[in-house]
This record gives C-alpha cells, structure tokens and sequence, in this order.
C-alpha cells in the first residue's frame, strides 16, 4: 500500500508534493489532472517494504501524528512558548510591515515574510530560501530556490492555486550541504516536519519553516477562470495587488501582460468565486489547521477594525522560535520595519472566520464522507464544536454536495476555457459564475452565496468585515 491506494484515491490530495519528493525509488511523479490539481502518479513499481510517502502526507493516517503532537516535540520545550487550541504554540506575537512605502505597496500584506527572509540571508543563517516565482504564462507560479534579497522581493505576492514543491525538495536533497528557509502553507509546512523525522538531511538543510494561515487551496482551473474573466491566458499573474485600493480589504487579481493590465476585484467577482469554492480542494474541506501550526511563525492579514483602513496592508505574525523573534524585534528597533507586539488573542480573533469555517462542521464531514469512502483522514475532532447530528450533518452533506458539484462543473467549463480564446473564453467564464448560483439554489444554500455577495459589496467602501481567503 502506498499513498496512492488512500489518500490519493479518495481525493484528499493536498497537492504539496512531498511524497513524490523524498521517494527513494523516484516512482512518483506529480502530474497536473483533469481538475487541475497536483496528484502524485507512479512511474514504475514500488519498494514493497518502503511506506515512506505515507509517512509524510500530511493527510495519511499511517505516520499517527497531528499538528499537536508535531508542535510539542519542535516547540514545547521552549518554557516561553504556550499552547492553544485555535493557533498551536506560540511564543510571540506581532503586528506591523516593512517601513519602506514602495516595498510595502509591492508586497501583498505588510511584507514582513520577505523582510525576515533577507534578514536571514544577510546574517548568513540560511544560505537559500524556498519560494514561489512568478513565471508569465500557466501554470504562472514554481517553487524555486532564492540565493539574494533581489529574488526575495520578487517573489512577493499571494499564491492562491496549486503548486507543489516536489522539485524544490528534491534540489535541496540532491544539492549541497547547505542551510534554508520554506515558505508554506499548513499542510506544505506539516509534510515538512513529518519528512524532516525521516530524512536526516533534511532535518538538517531546512532550518526555517515560515508558515501562512490559510482559508483554502484552489486548482490551476481557478486561476483559467480569473484569466479567462480578464480576456487573457499569458502574463505575470498577481493576487494582490493593491493598485487603486481604498482600504486593506480592496486589492485585485491581475494579469500584467507588455504594459496592459487587466484585473478583477476581490470585492466583486474574484471574492463571489473564492466564497463559493470554484476550484477548491476536497482536501480543504478536512483541514484543521488554519495557523500552519507546525512552522516556526506563521504570517497573515492583520484584519483587525484598527488597521484595516491601511491600504498598504499589515501583517500578523506568530513566532515560535526564539530566534526569529530576536531578528523582527530588532527590524522594528532599526526602524526597518514599523511594527511592535500585540495580544495573541487579537490574532485568533482576526482569522476568526477562517476558524468557524474550518472547523465548525468538521466532525460532521467527517461523519458524512465515512458513510461513503473506505478511507478518511483523522482529524483533531477534540478541538472542533462537538459533532450535533440533528443540526449539523444534514448541512454538511449540503456544503459537500455543492463543493463537489461546482468543482465537477469547473470540469466542464475548463475544458471550454482550453478551446476558445479572448472574449469567448470571458463569455464562458460569466456562463460558469452564473451556474454557480443554479447549483447553489439547487443545494438550497442561495442564502450563503447571496449573504457573502452582500458582504463583498458591502465591503466597497468601508473596513468592517474580515477577508475571506484569510491568506497572507
């Protein structure tokens, strides 16, 4: 049995491609599919006695371990660091961004994540950084490894599709002896540590983890349909870009293409499309971990009323390692960074959104999809709201229901999207927004869609509400 016989086979893929990474026989490969997620594919046969892509999928059963137990052993020896049940461990806690106001436009939050990456690099702590490049036409974005602060800073930006950093991985293990820092999401950082306990080499090459709080994962079709909505399918594909924003909440997904630039607002089609799941992960629908609770700190949008406002944007960053603490104290003591200490419990309660979304019906798909499938991942159902039969599965048999179908629809219209060009693709592309809302009234969830539409809209000009992708 390997990872294919479970967790692939019943679709709780992640996409982060560790397990074709530290393959010891190279059988796996991560391919693009039909949905246009990542799944790993085997190449030839197997080393019957190896288990060793279980053994580091975060959504595998086999390796017995959770973000909990994961966190104790890299930080619950640390008498500074405490435990929570919503964030994990943590040590300090804090809010701010880069002073520079150029650098702080460019980057999508505060910039904090970049700023700690060069300062690493220029105190000679890490020799590399793992990072996403952008790359100018499909599938836009790579983990690549940057050696200097210039590709640092040009890796700025949110990446909200699929990218697995399979090859990234393998060049750490194939190259030199030498010292880096990943940036991951929760699930990448988890897959991380579990290999980090098999492979001593990466134990030892990977020294920092930098986490992002996540509010899901899309597919490679997401970005076709954004891409289709701006009459385009080649250029540098931005997430957040703040140009022409009012506030923190107010960016834009762009196509920057020769000069021209195309956009579409997160305040409008790009957040009615994100809050109804077109392309999103069944794997995000069984994910407890919204604080990427397994790396050393974790960056987010600081969507808090009192910094909202700030079009520049501000981060929120959770430190569990003494060492990054020291360095984004002493860029805010240099005046590098404008930014100082804050409550962790304004962290929890600026992603609060994220959290109920994560894990208010957790136990209750879970229970659903037991009903169907031979093989579910286990969860921290102990930190989740008790499972309410009577209010809860009925609903959460809808959520799935209407996740599945509006994915299996981006299907159909994918392939649409492939075969036609310019303001035919941008036709199909409003064609799908509006089957949303039919397969919506279908699952009886119109309430939802129109309620989270109302709050985009309602978002146009003032700084009220929390963002819904709780991405950094």
């Amino acid at each position: 049995m390997n990872v294919l016989d479970t967790v692939v086979r019943h679709d709780f893929c992640c996409s982060c491609g560790m397990c074709a990474a530290v393959c010891p026989s190279g059988q796996l490969r991560m391919v693009e599919t039909e949905h246009g997620e990542y799944r790993p594919r085997a190449t030839g046969r197997c080393v019957e006695s190896c288990s060793l892509c279980l053994e580091v999928c975060p959504f595998s059963n086999e390796h017995g371990q959770n973000e909990d137990t994961l966190g104790q052993e890299l930080f619950g020896q640390d008498p500074a660091c405490s435990h929570c049940d919503s964030m994990g461990w943590v040590r300090d806690a804090f809010v701010g961004g880069v002073a520079h106001e150029g650098q702080r436009l460019e980057a999508p939050s505060g910039g904090l994540t970049t700023a700690l990456l060069c300062q690493l690099l220029d105190n000679k702590e890490i020799d590399a950084a793992i990072v996403l490049q952008p790359l100018g036409e499909r599938p836009w974005y790579r983990f690549q490894i940057a050696e200097t602060d210039e590709q640092v800073l040009a890796s700025r930006g949110s990446v909200y599709h699929v990218a697995p950093f399979e090859k990234a991985i393998s060049d750490v293990l194939a190259g030199p002896d030498r010292s880096y820092a990943v940036v991951a999401l929760p699930c990448a950082a988890k897959a991380l540590r579990l290999a980090q306990k098999r492979i001593p080499a990466l134990q030892r090459r990977i020294r920092y983890v930098l986490g992002l709080t996540c509010g899901g994962y899309r597919s490679l079709l997401f970005a076709d349909l954004l891409t289709a909505l701006m009459g385009r399918s080649k250029g540098i594909l931005r997430y957040r870009s703040k140009r022409y924003s009012r506030n923190a909440r107010d960016y834009r997904v762009e196509l920057n293409t020769a000069g021209s630039v195309r956009s579409v607002r997160m305040l409008g089609l790009f957040g009615y499309l994100w809050i109804n799941e077109a392309g999103g992960l069944p794997s995000c629908q069984f994910c407890d971990d919204v604080f990427a609770e397994s790396a050393d700190a974790t960056f987010m949008d600081a969507w808090l009323p009192e910094y909202k406002a700030d079009r520049r944007g501000t981060n929120l960053v959770i430190s569990r390692n003494e060492r990054i603490s020291s360095i984004l104290t002493t860029l805010f003591d240099t005046g590098q960074c404008e930014g100082t200490s804050i409550a962790p419990e304004q962290i929890e309660q600026s992603q609060s959104g994220v959290l109920d979304g994560r894990r208010h019906l957790l136990a209750a798909r879970c229970r659903v999809a037991k009903e169907t499938l031979e093989y579910v991942p286990n969860k921290r159902l102990a930190i989740c709201p008790p499972y309410q039969r009577e209010t809860q599965h009925a609903r959460a048999s809808r959520e799935l229901a209407f996740s599945r179908d509006v994915r299996n629809e981006l299907l159909r219209y994918g392939e649409r999207l492939s075969r036609k060009a310019g303001w035919i693709a941008r036709l199909t592309a409003w064609r799908f927004c509006w089957k949303v809302l039919v397969i919506a009234r279908r699952h009886g969830m119109l309430g939802r869609t129109f309620g989270a539409t109302k709050h985009l809209v309602s978002n146009l000009g003032s700084t009220t509400e929390g963002d819904p992708t709780g991405r950094e």
